[in-house]
């Protein structure tokens, strides 16, 4: 390869990264999680997680090759996953 080629290969790839950053920086940043930061607070495994951003069951918004779910997306996921407790189903049934 030519020396010409080369910088313009690197000058592509260059012009990507900064794309991608620059979607990420208009993002709040501590409003979005990786998959595995989402399988952390969802106790279980990233592998899950992926299944079920494929089953269009959580969000996922795709910068480069990089994968980050809404923070607010995982914690409605668990909350509508969330069994009440005995008392609450107790009161239910009272009312």
């Amino acid at each position: 390869m030519t020396n010409v080629k080369v910088e313009f290969i690197i000058e592509i790839a260059e012009t990507k990264a900064t794309s991608a950053e620059r979607r990420l920086s208009k993002m709040k940043r501590s409003d979005y999680v990786t998959p595995p930061a989402a399988a952390e607070l969802m106790m279980c495994s990233a592998l899950h997680v992926r299944q079920l951003i494929g089953r269009r069951e959580l969000p996922v918004y795709k910068v480069g090759s990089r994968s980050y779910i809404p923070k607010k997306a995982v914690e409605d996921y668990i909350t509508s996953k969330t069994i009440s407790s005995m008392e609450e189903h107790e009161n239910e049934k009272v009312e």
